[in-house]
């Protein structure tokens, strides 16, 4: 059976629990061909856990402030109290968040609404110009 490589970890100076960087000292052993043994390498890594857990509450905090975890929330009590709970529990939120479903279809009537009131807008300038031209002719 040829050699295996062995690693050990020698230490670590932290609990994950507290709230600062977490150093792991490991050692990595290679063993020759000849059955002899390489010196080992030792490799100390750094993971600053701190870090992490800020990004993290700092991005909670984020989704408080914008009124996500308050959505989310309601929404979920709802299809928790439902007394049928649907078949498809995702499709149930996305219909009930917001109306977030039947918004698109409004928007896309909105933004047709729009568009034509643009082109509205862009031919009554232009019939606006041709009566100015023709009062100034006219004034003269």
């Amino acid at each position: 059976m040829p050699p295996v490589a062995a690693i050990a970890v020698l230490g670590c100076d932290s609990p994950l629990s507290e709230q600062k960087p977490l150093r792991l000292q490991v050692e990595l052993v290679v063993p020759k061909q000849d059955s002899g043994y390489l010196a080992s390498a030792s490799l100390s890594l750094s993971i600053n856990i701190e870090s992490v857990t800020a990004k993290r509450e700092e991005f909670r905090k984020y989704l408080e402030r914008a009124g996500v975890m308050d959505a989310l929330t309601k929404i979920l009590v709802s299809l928790y109290e439902e007394t049928e709970k649907p078949a498809d529990a995702l499709e149930y939120i996305r219909k009930n968040l917001g109306g977030i479903m039947d918004s698109t279809s409004e928007i896309d009537i909105l933004k047709k609404e729009l568009e034509e009131a643009k082109a509205k807008i862009i031919e009554l300038q232009s019939k606006l110009a041709k009566y100015e031209q023709k009062d100034e002719v006219q004034a003269e």
